[in-house]
């Protein structure tokens, strides 16, 4: 099914939501007194620019381009999307990546998978803003147009409200543009060179008006969303000597991922109240069960070959564990678990 479209009253009052938090002006206001700009962009393929026909046509490019016309100031852009990834990986990315590269705005595409792990959708998500917040790091959330599940959208917009954050919400804006899905993509999903444009032209509209004030209270918001995710972090997997070991995709620096080439049962040790799996694309698993402390065998559903992220327990006691898992590979190559992921709070 479509994005659900809402009432054109309600389309105009959440296409962009702010409050006074960490607005956009004074984000533009000290790149033109600085001459600099640091953007991270986040996100799922759609932010890597799958869809368009050149990287000149991505809208991370145009909107790059348009910040460095409105403010003169030199733009260092670094893209940190990674394609299959929910939102509970974008926390790790978030802590991991993008707060040490110390960038001026981040600019993060949220909730667009979050229906392979609905419950922790709206965790995930403002977890996320609370770690940016905490860090005074400006957010700007895309939000953007597909077939995929309409699980996170008013929610982010709460959220957004709530920390003072801004949200592009494209299933709003081509609605008041008159723009239907199957003009901007071919595949319900990653914008086409028009699609690319619309989000673009999105950004650009939000970027010419009025945000106020930087404002940043000592204190963060009262967390209205459990559990608290703000604690999840990548674990690189714990490799035997002669395991099959090959360089991460991603957290760079944390350990080699693991490629299995035939049914292997692995046991890692984590601590956490969460614990999730992390594949590299073209390595997903086609087959695989997993228990934890000794308890009984759980088979989990394989999701399809471009989805990298695996939740298994959300429901764990906040203390350390033991995981074992049996993985087989598909028939066509091999699978490379890149790690896991752990939530820990204590």
């Amino acid at each position: 099914m479509f994005a659900k479209i809402l009432p054109v009253a309600l389309l105009l009052g959440i296409t962009v939501s702010s409050v006074a938090g960490s607005s956009l002006s004074g984000v533009l206001a000290r790149a033109r007194a600085n001459g600099s700009l640091r953007i991270a962009w986040m996100g799922t393929s759609i932010t890597c620019g799958l869809g368009a026909t050149s990287e000149a046509q991505r809208f991370s490019v145009q909107v790059n381009t348009f910040l460095e016309r409105q403010t003169g100031a030199k733009i260092t852009s670094q893209n940190f999307c990674f394609g299959g990834a929910h939102s509970l990986l974008q926390i790790a990315l978030l802590k991991t990546s993008v707060v040490p590269w110390k960038p001026d705005l981040v600019i993060a595409e949220l909730g667009t998978l979050d229906e392979f792990y609905q419950p922790i959708s709206l965790p995930a998500i403002e977890a996320f803003m609370r770690i940016a917040y905490g860090a005074r790091l400006p957010l700007i959330a895309l939000y953007p147009y597909t077939t995929y599940a309409d699980v996170a959208r008013l929610g982010l917009h709460k959220l957004a409200a709530l920390y003072g954050y801004d949200v592009i919400d494209m299933v709003s804006y081509a609605s008041r543009h008159g723009v239907l899905l199957q003009q901007i993509t071919e595949d319900g999903c990653h914008p086409n060179d028009r699609g690319q444009a619309l989000i673009a032209a999105a950004f650009k509209n939000r970027i010419n008006l009025d945000a106020g004030e930087d404002h940043w209270p000592d204190a963060l918001p009262k967390l209205i969303h459990s559990p608290d995710l703000s604690g999840v972090n990548f674990q690189p997997i714990s490799l035997d000597a002669g395991a099959e070991r090959v360089t991460p995709r991603s957290f760079d620096g944390q350990g080699y991922a693991l490629r299995i080439s035939g049914e292997l049962t692995i046991t890692q040790a984590f601590r956490g109240s969460l614990i999730g799996l992390l594949f590299q694309f073209q390595g997903a698993p086609g087959k695989m069960s997993y228990r934890i402390d000794g308890g009984e065998w759980s088979d989990v559903q394989i999701a399809p070959e471009w989805f990298l992220n695996y939740v298994l327990r959300t429901d764990l006691a906040d203390t350390g564990h033991t995981i074992e898992l049996r993985i087989t590979p598909h028939q066509g190559g091999p699978a490379v678990l890149e790690g896991l992921l752990a939530n820990k709070n204590r």
